[in-house]
């Protein structure tokens, strides 16, 4: 039941990875919406999760980590399997999870779900990147390409 090749059970691992990338962009798409008030100067239903939502340094921070999630996720989906696009996948779901803790810490507790959904992809994600290092550890041409 707990192996690299899947996500949630139902789905390949790669289908996992796609939804990552879906909620990442929406994670994007938040933040400007939450960001609006910095240039109209009046605040929406976005802002109304707590001190998180209407801090412009948090927002900011946020929202950068946010578009280097959809990269590294980017990268492994529509680039290459390699060990580094393994790792970043692995930083990206770590990413999204410091995200989701800011906002638990911030005063939006509906949160705690992405919590545990990034702790689970965290997770999975650690394993495919381990797999490929247990599999490619010792080869003499080293192991940045999957063959």
């Amino acid at each position: 039941m707990w192996n690299a090749d899947s996500c949630c059970i139902c789905l390949s691992f790669r289908g996992g990875m796609k939804l990552l990338l879906a909620w990442e962009i929406f994670w994007i798409w938040c933040w400007f919406m939450t960001s609006q008030f910095m240039w109209t100067g009046e605040y929406n239903t976005f802002n109304d999760g707590g001190f998180v939502t209407k801090n412009v340094p948090i927002i900011l921070f946020c929202t950068f980590l946010s578009l280097a999630s959809v990269f590294l996720t980017g990268l492994y989906l529509f680039h290459t399997d390699s060990m580094r696009t393994r790792l970043g996948l692995v930083l990206s779901s770590l990413t999204m999870l410091v995200v989701a803790v800011v906002f638990v810490i911030g005063g939006v507790p509906v949160m705690w779900i992405d919590i545990l959904a990034m702790g689970y992809c965290l997770a999975k994600t650690w394993k495919h990147y381990a797999s490929m290092k247990d599999a490619t550890e010792g080869s003499p041409g080293g192991y940045d390409e999957v063959a």
